[in-house]
């Protein structure tokens, strides 16, 4: 399944290739993540961290700036670039994502119609 990913029924093909001098490294700059709430002051609790949080019903989607440890600071190269986690490979932005970087050249974009229809079944094969 290398190079597509399902998300809430929704198959999305990877497009592009990464270009961190460009963007500035931004995905190994921040971290992202969606949390439950869990009490009132967990908004706050973020905020005061320096991180930017956007609340959605019970579910509060959390942007924190934080450097990758593997991350050049002055190449905005990565250090481990060769034995990169599988998250990384696969790191990119959707469309829907809240938090992004416009400058961004990798992106995971929807796929429809026969196409669709024909990965989603090489996937259930075990054909990707």
């Amino acid at each position: 399944m290398e190079g597509f990913r399902l998300v809430d029924g929704q198959l999305y093909e990877l497009q592009g290739s990464c270009n961190p001098k460009g963007c500035g490294a931004w995905c190994c700059r921040n971290m992202l993540f969606k949390a439950k709430k869990v009490n009132i002051d967990d908004v706050e609790y973020f905020r005061l961290h320096d991180c930017e949080v956007v609340e959605r019903g019970d579910d509060l989607f959390v942007f924190v700036p934080q450097d990758c440890r593997l991350l050049d600071k002055h190449s905005l190269t990565c250090n481990g670039y060769e034995n990169r986690p599988r998250a990384c490979l696969k790191y990119a932005m959707k469309a829907t994502d809240l938090f992004k970087s416009d400058k961004c050249t990798l992106r995971w974009a929807p796929v429809h119609g026969r196409k669709a229809q024909i990965i989603m079944s090489k996937m259930r094969k075990g054909d990707l």
